[in-house]
């Protein structure tokens, strides 16, 4: 059974980000539920359950620090890992006393919060063991206390054994089945805590390029798109090159001339307005970064048509 994460934070985009772009799955989790407050999980974890709560420490009404204040006042069986911006680094050590996991310096990059899954998920793995484990000694506790109090009469020893037995096998069962999921990554070699998926990756940059096509008008930067889908700039630079083969700004740049070039063929938009609408306020600029792209200016390559 895939362990449930709740996902806060007041960002939209960061709590549809982490989402979609993790292989939740593949490492043993799921999304239960993504709100944008703390109010809102409190009032969540009080008819639900969650493993693990995923929250940013910095949130309007209660921040995350609230909330893993109040998981750790009530007693839940949460795992808290808290995001953390660099101004409220301080504060991040401050949720040690609440008994935090763990803490995610934002922006961050994917390795690190597979490391970050990886050991949430070998420590709910070995906590589940040892809760199996608990119950099938209390089984057999239960099951040598009933034999010696009806030693006496055969007949409801055999039926409280083969009762006990078929509990005890279940409870066998699952833990084996436990035991086996949490040594199979180290035996394969295929730790999530080791590696960031490919597909993953793929994902990401995805991502990433669907947001450039689809807010060219804006001063779109690195910095922006790659805190927009929760990775360390150097990292998504780095990332986004390998995949596409060329930079985030020749990216961008290709794709404000292509739609520009589009608006030319097909519109009768003023070329100042084109310019507008694929993020460049300088017309002059605009001309220039088009010519270059083209071969032609934008009066010229509107009259190719």
């Amino acid at each position: 059974m895939a362990y449930r994460v709740l996902i806060v934070d007041d960002d939209k985009a960061i709590r549809e980000g982490l989402s979609e772009v993790i292989e939740w799955q593949e490492y043993g989790f799921e999304v239960a539920d993504k709100l944008k407050d703390g109010e809102e999980a409190i009032a969540y974890l009080s008819s639900h359950h969650a493993d693990v709560v995923l929250a940013d420490i910095m949130m309007t009404f209660v921040s995350g620090l609230g909330l893993a204040r109040f998981i750790y006042e009530r007693g839940l069986d949460c795992k808290v890992v808290l995001i953390s911006g660099h101004q409220e680094f301080e504060w991040a050590k401050e949720a040690l006393r609440y008994q935090v996991f763990d803490y995610l310096l934002k922006p961050t990059d994917l390795d690190e919060v597979y490391h970050v899954l990886g050991r949430l998920k070998s420590q709910l793995d070995r906590e589940r063991e040892q809760k199996d484990g608990g119950d099938r000694k209390r089984e057999r506790e239960q099951e040598h206390g009933q034999e010696d109090e009806t030693g006496k009469d055969c007949n409801k020893i055999r039926v409280t054994g083969s009762e006990t037995g078929r509990n005890r096998g279940q409870a066998e069962g699952r833990a084996q089945a436990v035991g086996l999921k949490s040594e199979l990554p180290h035996e394969t070699g295929n730790n999530p805590a080791e590696r960031v998926p490919e597909e993953a990756e793929r994902r990401v940059i995805t991502l990433a390029k669907q947001h450039i096509q689809e807010h060219l008008i804006e001063d779109l930067t690195l910095q922006q798109v790659a805190e927009l889908i929760y990775l360390n700039p150097v990292y998504f630079s780095r990332l986004f090159k390998q995949e596409t083969g060329v930079t985030f700004s020749d990216y961008l740049i290709s794709c404000r001339m292509e739609k520009a070039a589009e608006l030319l063929k097909n519109s009768h938009l003023k070329i100042y307005s084109i310019a507008q609408s694929v993020g460049y306020k300088d017309i002059r600029h605009f001309y220039k970064v088009f010519k270059k792209h083209t071969g032609h200016t934008p009066t010229e390559y509107r009259e190719l048509r």
